[in-house]
């Protein structure tokens, strides 16, 4: 350690005479809370954008399946006409 050394501030500690600091205990949380996390885990997915995690919506899915691919599968040429999926069509002759 050279002259003029200064320890980084999060080693630093308040000593105060008397006094002991604890961290706070944490709580359980509610049935409410727990079933609304369960959800924000359920709809959503953490990507890292900019070396930083975010939390993005998940893209709908129909029998685990994306669902232009399920609608490309499943559905018929009259349904995709009348829905006016147009583009799925010629994929579905390409496929």
């Amino acid at each position: 350690m050279g002259k003029g050394w200064i320890p980084p501030p999060c080693t630093v500690t308040l000593e105060v005479p008397g006094l002991i600091f604890m961290p706070k205990a944490k709580r359980k949380l509610t049935s409410a809370q727990r079933a609304a996390k369960r959800r924000r885990k359920a709809e959503t997915m953490i990507v890292f954008i900019n070396g930083k995690q975010k939390r993005v919506r998940r893209e709908p899915t129909i029998e685990g399946l994306p669902v232009d691919e399920f609608l490309l599968r499943n559905a018929d040429p009259i349904w995709l006409a009348q829905a006016g999926e147009w583009g799925l069509i010629e994929a579905r002759e390409k496929f």
